[in-house]
């Protein structure tokens, strides 16, 4: 789908006119948008089940947030997690596989694959915090994607606007912000 048909020679002429770029900045931003309106009718077509509008924002809201993870972080396939950890072995995603089964990594299944945010890693492989977390999770019944989010969504519990994916060389503190947020009983 394009904005127009003719698209091209559209922003053509809005350069033309504009010389510091922001109306051809906000042309592509509303075709992107309208595109992706586009595609998000066509999908909710094929569902056969009704979904409340609160169900809708919850997952445009997650979706949102994988995506500025991405961007921030990077979600690294297996392989590309085995290459950066300097893995030598054979079968390349085998090795985040592995780290994500041991409870060294966590990740987010996207489009039937899993992702990992290359926040978790240091120079020698998966930081040591992330295992430990892993278990707090698991100890709270608390899944991979949830922890994930919890990590990069802001907190109180160190600075204004501050984050757990910021403090990640505050292991004890890392522990402490995930048991008072998800440990807490009411």
């Amino acid at each position: 789908m394009t904005l127009a048909p003719r698209e091209a020679e559209l922003l053509r002429e809005i350069q033309a006119l504009d010389r510091e770029g922001i109306g051809v900045e906000a042309l592509t931003r509303v075709r992107d948008q309208l595109q992706a309106a586009h595609a998000l009718k066509s999908r909710l077509a094929t569902l056969v089940a009704d979904h409340s509008p609160e169900q809708a924002s919850r997952a445009q809201a997650a979706e949102s947030a994988w995506r500025s993870i991405d961007r921030e972080f990077g979600l690294l396939s297996g392989a590309e997690v085995a290459q950066r950890c300097g893995s030598t072995s054979t079968g390349r995603s085998s090795y985040a596989t592995d780290a994500r089964r041991s409870g060294r990594l966590l990740a987010v299944k996207r489009l039937n694959r899993y992702l990992y945010p290359a926040f978790q890693l240091g120079p020698d492989g998966p930081l040591e915090v992330i295992a430990t977390l892993k278990a707090a999770a698991d100890r709270l019944d608390v899944g991979e994607e949830a922890t994930l989010l919890w990590l990069t969504a802001p907190t109180t519990w160190w600075d204004a606007d501050s984050r757990p994916v910021d403090h990640l060389d505050d292991p004890d503190g890392i522990l402490a912000a995930f048991a008072a947020h998800y440990g807490a009983s009411w």
